[in-house]
């Protein structure tokens, strides 16, 4: 064997064993590259987050070694914007090109005006789960009934909250938005006693309106948290939700990531 031939077998290699590398390793889930690569490579799992990325900016969270997370607007001197699916490697405006580059999370950005409501709930890690859902529930109640919202939808975030979802008829300033949310937030958080629109404390359950601003984001539906290794997920009973049991990989496809496409 020449040298030459010796040089690109070793890289092969090299590139081979670097799909094994554990990109999450969080207390009950494990990834390497190749699974997160095959989740975001199924296709219920790109439909919908093609169907979130599209028109809009967004924010890619890249991992290149456990713990080891960059947050990335931009790429290759633009912002960010996932226009197709045509798994493409070499075009940036293709999903692939960043589930191939070590993508762990997608977040969709807001713009000027939005055609939705977010409350981000934020528990600390003192704060009871059972009480979380509760108030997932109180949240969506209140957010139901605000002016021009049509219906809404309560999510899991991946980590240890929610996002609870306004739809609007119509797109809005999105500041307005936040502006109207506010009072009727406050008020709740009052009546609670350990709810807080500010950082919470170890007992506290945060009612974050920051993601609600021009260029703030939240994390994209079957997106997965790249801390916790489980998934952003529509909650369809709150009562018996349960994160490691109904947002996990295999609650998403009904499969391991490693068995759901294959890399090569």
């Amino acid at each position: 064997m020449n040298l030459v031939a010796a040089f690109v077998q070793e890289k092969l290699a090299l590139d081979e064993a670097r799909w094994n590398d554990v990109l999450i390793d969080a207390p009950k889930v494990r990834l390497t590259k190749r699974e997160v690569f095959n989740y975001y490579s199924h296709p219920k799992v790109r439909r919908e987050m093609l169907g979130e990325l599209k028109g809009r900016k967004a924010i890619v969270i890249q991992t290149f070694s456990e713990g080891q997370h960059v947050r990335k607007r931009n790429e290759a001197g633009r912002p960010i914007e996932i226009r197709r699916d045509g798994r493409n490697v070499n075009d940036p405006r293709d999903f692939t090109y960043f589930t191939e580059r070590r993508a762990t999370e997608f977040h969709p950005v807001f713009g000027k005006k939005e055609s939705r409501l977010v409350v981000d709930l934020d528990p600390g890690d003192g704060f009871p789960w059972e009480d979380a859902r509760q108030v997932a529930g109180d949240v969506r109640d209140l957010v139901s009934i605000m002016p021009g919202v049509k219906e809404t939808e309560v999510r899991f975030s991946g980590g240890r909250g929610f996002y609870v979802i306004g739809h609007l008829g119509q797109g809005q300033s999105v500041d307005k938005s936040r502006e109207a949310l506010k009072n009727p937030l406050r008020e709740l958080a009052v009546a609670h006693g350990k709810l807080t629109l500010g950082p919470p404390k170890h007992d506290e359950l945060r009612l974050d309106l920051s993601p609600m601003k021009e260029e703030g984001s939240i994390r994209g539906l079957l997106s997965l948290n790249a801390q916790t290794g489980l998934v952003s997920v529509p909650v369809v009973d709150l009562e018996t939700f349960e994160p490691h049991r109904d947002a996990t990989i295999e609650a998403v496809l009904g499969k391991k990531p490693k068995d759901a496409i294959h890399v090569r």
